[in-house]
């Protein structure tokens, strides 16, 4: 799990910021369905850091939130 967080704050370092932004969506509501997309990224058994990431990003566009740079 350590190597787990240790690969995705690596990868947040190299890539571009950026925030979720949903249309009409509050901060609550990005906590509560980012949180169900963490349970499900962590949840999934044998996946690797970029599966993890890949999982959470597929999860959260499913829920109409789109990344948007900074």
């Amino acid at each position: 799990m350590r190597a787990l967080l240790v690969g995705i704050a690596i990868l947040a370092g190299c890539a571009p910021q950026y925030l979720w932004v949903k249309p009409g969506a509050s901060q609550d509501d990005f906590y509560a369905d980012s949180g169900q997309c963490k349970a499900q990224a962590y949840g999934a058994p044998g996946t690797y850091t970029m599966q993890v990431v890949l999982i959470y990003q597929s999860c959260m566009q499913g829920k109409g939130w789109h990344k948007q740079e900074q």
